[in-house]
């Protein structure tokens, strides 16, 4: 039973609202293929009914697919084990010759071919490149035909044979050349499949066990490692108990009419009571802490009304045929859909009136699509099905051509540029080029897992897997490895990364991750509720609670932190956040409009800030009472300009979305020039152009400045930069800057070697942490560390003291305050002499620092845009002005005795750090360290102008330089350094370089990082630019249970910075991502406008948008590397159904990003998984 687009709903564990079946789906196999080897059960006491199959009572398989011919037409079943009718009313119907019928309230097409009936799934929930055929049989034969074969449009088989008692016997994945042996044996008068078995690595191998008591029903399942499901039943055969491994146990209980009244885990774990009422058509729900919800549903059981506990209703219409037409939030915000003569949706109309458009062909593709601003996109496909070329509203073309195998294997963009790809006989993708032809190969074992990887410039890494095919250890071309192990459940056990440092899982009865041992044996613990998804709290290393607190509807409403601040958070009917009050009672109201998108703000003060959304969801105006934005785009949603108040940035791009210039209000004038891979190879400025050489990987390793002079890099074996030098135009003068780089093998760079500063050592401890630091071979720096991570300067000698939640309190003669909060609003310095120095800061109810008082008396003031951009800052005898490019400053206009001096900042592409700045008529260029700290400023010709020697924790300690050149405010990517304070502007928050800590919490709280004030666990391999999490993004190594890994074997899924989504590519490579901003790689930049374009198009954008979770990131990058999944289908995998944060909510992007998929030849499958997930 499935109640995937049929409009039905599951509680509990789960059951139907409306029939009380209990119905539960195992996967027992997986193997990838051009047609996929996916054995599934299903249990349903509905199924109760029907004769047991060779699986026992009540179960069925994924393969139990049927055709079956009588007097009224054809009856199909699906691998869900719904019928589906196809009605013939003319008489003189002949079903031995061709035809073609369609069901349009299934979307299913069954045609007559030669001595096979075929029948097409075109459903947008089911993979219309799978078609199933049966045997055709004499006329008059009504018995049920079973499922012969599964096909793809290039004709790969699945294919079945059966015994004479009609149970499969064999199955074969014909490419693949895999064949799958059932066997079954005899309990009592029942015949049973006892295991299935495939022959791989020289023998065969149970991939499935299962056992059965006497009656023949099943009561175990043991996987290929040999844990077990287990069941029980009662006298009618309904389950009474399901044990599945590491994920607790399950009691049902049934009324006389054999619906289920109540199921119950552990310790009351997913407690669920329902009653039911047929006259009213109604059930109503109580969870485990007595909260109820009631369904209304009809005659189909497709569920018409929702009414949470708190009275907040949701309603679905369906037409006659069953299909979703209309569904209205608890708001009133209406979702409207149409369908056309075949069931296709045609029509998909959001809740302010605005939507989409599709016609399909007559394999049920989409051909063409109207979007929300009228604009046409095209495609075509080949007599196969498959996509032979896109067109969108600009002309822009990319094409595909596909082989005999059904392969892809040539793309050409929309620039000209083509990518190839070859396959194995068994369509493993053995390698790729990219669009400048540099080609990588892969290897795989019998079971299709890579264990080989060879880049294009040759450097190899290797994979293991165990006998259950979990990854145990990944290989680095530099040598360095790291190893995993895995429980009974199939679950993460530990991480021993490239040092031999163990990272130890621990998890509850009922499934949950409840602790995490680090390398130093320290445990954060985690407490769950009794409902799913819900963290009750988080107790950290040093037994400090953090706790959340949830609505009767299950949405968080209070965030209690560590130093007791109480975060509280009130919700529209739909769940969405309608105000926020702080730990100072400060209060934000938020109104959105029919959509769910935010587009007012009412602050404390009286101030309001308003947005305004265009018909395809991207913001064009915000306004606030400090400064006003309109973003004009393009019809990819890309902005092509951006009006600040008095000034501008307008941005051009190729039909490959890489932007070519950035022109300012100012006259500044940028040409981008780019490779085949669409990188940076030359960026014009009036002062000349930087050309830029890369390898066949895309790094950069030459960057030629306009005097002559010459950037050189190179890296090592692990791909971590490791020389970086700077020669001037004349050969025989010494390099302007030469340093040299040696990692230890977690990537910590452990030795720098600078021609200018000197030798430095540096040493980290079991957790990556830095802990030393010499220069020259003496003590620079030493750091020690308490059990949840607040760090002592060990040499210093001067005392340290944190308070909750590792809020700096005093640091030597330094003291610090805090508001409620968890804002600093005071520092004071006691001299030796006892004389004080105090600065005291003002915060608005936005967490921004809007006003200092120096010692002096100075005051300074801070202006910021609506998106949290700091626009103006004003002290005592100068103002400056911020113009933003995006998510940097383009421009600093600086007002002293009414003369302005302007500087002009130029980025590297894709990060927060600079590439050059422009003061008057003078062009310096940055050389950046690996983590994109600025070391020095040059001239063209590369003479140093300035040069920085910073701490470990980004404090300017020395300058060499000219004095009039010593204006280099950038630190850290994404900071902006203030003299006034020593605080460096970070967006969302202020740093302070000096301690190595936010002088604020963090606002994502413990989504954005362990500690609440820290910048970064390590600040030489981690990075923060918008000052809300260290850490992020993807992909990283993953799991089967959704447990990630860095390179460096560091573990990133924790419950306070979860996986929530999983890609899993067709050969089989799995990439985690988690909600929250990241580290710098293709998901990282899935923010703002970094994203990919589609993602900006379907998703909110801010600090509380829906852009930055976890299902926006994996799709973002799949959308950015599309030409690695053209042709293929990718699997998204996500435990619960997508929040609905982010104004429209996750479900409604997917939706649209599967469209946007499907234009680029991707098919998207979106399963649920037993991941952690931080939508709340």
């Amino acid at each position: 039973m499935s109640l995937k687009s049929t409009g039905r709903k599951a509680v509990g564990h789960p059951i139907d609202v409306a029939s009380g079946v209990v119905f539960t789906t195992r996967t027992d196999i997986l193997f990838h293929g051009a047609v996929p080897f996916v054995w599934e059960r299903r249990y349903g006491t509905d199924q109760l009914e029907e004769a047991p199959s060779f699986l026992g009572h009540g179960w069925s398989s994924s393969y139990d697919i049927t055709l079956t011919r009588d007097l009224d037409g054809f009856a199909f079943r699906d691998r869900n084990g719904i019928t589906h009718y196809f009605d013939v009313d003319d008489d003189t119907f002949d079903d031995r010759a061709a035809f073609r019928l369609i069901q349009p309230e299934s979307r299913l097409e069954l045609r007559r071919i030669q001595d096979h009936y075929r029948v097409l799934a075109y459903g947008q929930d089911d993979d219309p490149s799978q078609i199933y055929l049966f045997a055709a049989r004499d006329a008059g034969d009504e018995e049920p035909m079973p499922l012969a074969r599964i096909e793809n449009p290039a004709g790969w088989r699945l294919e079945f044979q059966y015994d004479g008692a009609g149970f499969p016997t064999t199955v074969v994945q014909a490419r693949e050349k895999r064949t799958f042996q059932f066997h079954y044996g005899q309990f009592g008068e029942a015949r049973r499949l006892t295991e299935i078995t495939t022959y791989a690595e020289g023998r065969d191998i149970a991939l499935v066990r299962y056992s059965y008591d006497a009656t023949g029903r099943m009561t175990e399942a043991y996987d290929i490692g040999n844990s077990p499901d287990t069941y029980g039943y009662d006298e009618k055969h309904r389950m009474v108990h399901d044990a599945p491994r590491g994920m607790g146990s399950f009691s049902f209980t049934y009324d006389e009419r054999d619906r289920c009244i109540a199921s119950c885990g552990i310790d009351d774990y997913q407690k669920t009571e329902l009653s039911y009422d047929e006259m009213s058509r109604t059930t109503v729900v109580t969870n485990s802490h007595g909260h109820r919800t009631t369904y209304q549903w009809n005659e189909r059981g497709q569920v018409e009304a929702q009414i949470s506990p708190s009275g907040a209703q949701s309603t679905w219409q369906f037409d006659s045929a069953g299909r979703l037409v209309r569904e209205v939030d608890p708001e009133g915000g209406v979702l409207a859909f149409e369908y056309d003569g075949e069931g296709h949706t045609v029509a998909i109309t959001d809740p302010l009136g605005h939507g989409y458009r599709l016609q399909y062909n007559e394999l049920h593709l989409p051909t063409r699509m109207i979007d929300a601003h009228g604009q046409k996109w095209t495609r075509e496909y080949d007599a196969r099905g498959y996509l032979v070329a896109t067109t969108d509203p600009k002309g822009g073309r990319w094409t595909y051509e596909w082989d005999p195998n059904g392969d892809m294997v040539r793309v050409e963009n929309a620039e000209g540029a083509v990518q190839k790809f070859r396959y194995d006989a068994r369509g493993n993708n053995i390698s790729h080029s990219d669009w400048a032809g540099n080609w990588g190969q892969f290897e795989y074992d019998d079971r299709g897992h890579m264990t080989t990887f060879t880049d294009p410039t040759g450097k190899v890494t290797l994979h293991s897997y165990d006998f259950e095919g979990h990854l145990t250890q990944t290989t680095y071309p530099d040598g360095m490895t790291n190893r995993f192990t895995w429980d009974h459940a199939g679950r993460l056990a530990s991480v021993v990364n490239g040092r031999n440092h163990e990272l130890r899982f621990n998890y509850g009865p009922n499934g949950h991750l409840t602790g995490i041992v680090n390398a130093r044996g320290l445990e954060r613990r985690f407490e769950w509720d009794t409902e799913p998804g819900r963290l009750l709290a988080v107790i950290n290393e040093n037994g400090e609670r953090m706790s959340y607190t949830y609505d009767e509807d299950g949405w968080k409403i209070k965030e209690t932190r560590f130093n007791g601040s109480v975060l509280t958070m009130e919700r529209d009917k739909a769940g969405l956040c309608s105000a926020v009050i702080n730990g100072e009672g400060e209060r934000i109201e938020m109104k959105r409009d029919a959509g769910g998108r935010l587009i007012r703000k009412e602050l404390p003060n009286g101030e309001q800030v308003t947005f305004e959304w265009s018909p395809s969801h991207h913001l064009i105006k915000a306004e606030n009472s400090q400064a006003s934005l309109h973003l004009e785009r393009d019809c990819y949603g890309q902005v092509i300009r951006e009006i600040q108040g008095d000034h501008h940035v307008e941005n051009t791009y190729n039909r490959l979305s890489d932007r070519l210039t950035r022109r300012t209000s100012l006259g500044d004038l940028v040409q981008f020039g780019y490779d085949l891979n669409s990188q940076i190879t030359s960026i014009g400025m009036p002062q000349g152009a930087v050309n830029l050489r890369r390898d066949p990987l895309g790094r950069e390793i030459e960057r030629f400045l306009p005097g002559g002079a010459v950037l050189s890099t190179r890296y090592d074996d692990g791909g971590l930069l490791s020389e970086q030098r700077l020669a001037t135009r004349d050969p025989a003068a010494a390099a302007t800057v030469e340093r040299r780089f040696t990692y230890d093998p977690n990537g910590n760079p452990i030795r720098v070697e600078d021609a200018r500063w000197g030798d430095f050592a540096h040493r980290f401890d079991e957790t990556n942490q830095p802990i030393a630091s010499d220069r020259n071979g003496r003590p620079r720096e030493r750091f020690a560390y308490d059990n949840a991570d607040n760090k002592q300067w060990v040499d210093s000698g001067e005392p340290r003291a944190y308070g909750p939640g590792g809020a700096l309190v005093q640091s030597g003669r330094t003291r610090y305050r805090y508001d409620r909060a968890g804002r600093m609003v005071a520092r004071e310095e006691v001299a030796a002499d006892g004389s004080r120095k105090c600065w005291s800061f003002q915060w608005d109810a936005e967490e921004r620092l809007r006003k200092v008082e120096t010692p002096e008396g100075q005051v300074w003031e801070y202006s910021y845009d609506p998106l949290g951009r700091r626009t103006v800052r004003t002290g005592p005898d100068v103002q400056c002005r911020y113009v933003w490019d995006s998510l940097t400053v383009a421009h600093v206009i600086e007002r002293r005795n009414d003369t302005d001096r302007v500087s002009t900042w130029l980025r590297e592409e894709h990060t927060f750090s600079p590439l050059a700045v422009t003061r008057e008529d003078q062009t310096l260029f940055a050389v950046n360290e690996p983590i994109g700290l600025t070391r020095e400023l040059v001239d063209g010709s590369g003479n140093l102008h300035w040069a920085g020697l910073f701490d470990t924790w980004g404090a300017l300690k020395a300058v060499d330089g000219s004095p009039e050149s010593s204006d280099q405010p950038h630190r850290y990517q994404g900071q902006w350094f203030d003299d006034e304070t020593g605080f460096a502007y970070n967006w969302f928050r202020y740093y302070m370089p000096d301690q190595g800590l936010y002088i604020s919490e963090d606002p994502l709280g413990l989504n954005g990082n362990n500690h609440l004030y820290q910048y970064a666990h390590n600040p030489y391999t981690w990075i923060d630019p918008y000052g809300l999490a260290g850490s992020g993004g993807g992909p990283f190594n993953i799991d089967q249970n959704g447990t990630m890994t860095r390179s460096n074997g560091s573990v990133v899924n924790l419950p306070s910075n979860k996986c929530s989504a999983i890609v899993t590519t067709p050969q089989g490579q799995r990439m985690a991502f988690v909600s929250g901003w990241g580290e710098g790689n293709a998901t990282w930049r899935a923010g703002h406008a970094q994203s990919h374009r589609s993602i900006r198009q379907h998703t909110r954008s801010g600090p509380m948008g829906n852009w930055c979770h976890a299902e926006m990131h994996a799709l973002s990058h799949v959308l950015s590397n599309s030409r690695q999944f053209r042709g293929t289908t990718v699997t998204l995998q996500i435990r619960f159904p997508p929040c609905t944060q982010g104004g429209t909510g996750c479900r409604h992007s997917l939706r649209h990003l599967r469209q946007e998929l499907r234009r680029r030849g991707i098919r998207l499958r979106v399963i649920p998984r037993n991941i952690h997930t931080s939508c709340p």
